[in-house]
């Protein structure tokens, strides 16, 4: 029993609704989720506020600043699939790799497809999977984080870094060198994402 609640009797998690509302106000539902639940603001907003890496990266670093690296290292005509590439976790919220891939997690990648497929269908009219391309740019990305953000620059000798072609690497080090020396840009992660939503094609009508 919550005292004090105005609660009558106890009531437990498994007990309450499958949504949540959002940051701009919006009606999310993890059962029926739809393209009308999906608004490029709140993704912005949230993935500016999610820490990379478990929050255990040596820099204030979050999620949306990542999307930017991966849009940056994505050649044209894939860069909006690639800022949009983790969109679901605005709403899922963003897991360790080693803790979600288990096998005790399948449910929860399920869904997560689902919803990032309707993040595409709404943003990029098709409801896909994320571009094997953007896939590559995001490994890119990730081994390059774990050195600057995680290593201390050193870059771990386990796996070969291989950079596969049409990766942009000279646009991840201008990236590299805005997050790390311009407070300013990271702080302000969020409306450096929607700028470039803009940029990559995305519809002005939908931020709001």
């Amino acid at each position: 029993m919550l005292k004090g609640f105005g609660c009558s009797h106890s009531r437990t998690l498994n007990e309450l609704p499958a949504t949540f509302r959002t940051f701009n106000q919006h009606q999310f539902d993890f059962n029926n989720p739809s393209v009308d639940q999906i608004n490029i603001g709140d993704i912005a907003v949230a993935l500016s506020r999610m820490p990379r890496f478990g929050g255990h990266a040596l820099i204030d670093y979050n999620v949306a600043l990542h999307s930017l690296l991966v849009a940056a290292l994505t050649p044209n005509p894939f860069k909006l699939a690639g800022l949009l590439h983790d969109g679901s976790e605005a709403y899922m919220g963003d897991i360790v790799s080693p803790l979600k891939h288990l096998d005790c997690m399948a449910g929860y990648r399920r869904k997560e497809e689902e919803i990032q497929g309707l993040i595409y269908e709404k943003f990029l009219g098709i409801n896909r999977g994320v571009p094997a391309i953007v896939k590559e740019a995001d490994y890119v990305a990730f081994r390059l984080e774990q050195a600057y953000f995680c290593n201390r620059g050193i870059l771990s000798t386990d796996v070969n870094l291989v950079i596969p072609k049409g990766i942009n690497v000279k646009s991840f080090f201008a990236e590299i060198n805005q997050i790390l020396f311009d407070n300013t840009y990271k702080k302000n992660s969020d409306t450096e994402f929607m700028n470039k939503f803009l940029e990559y094609g995305g519809f002005s009508g939908e931020i709001k």
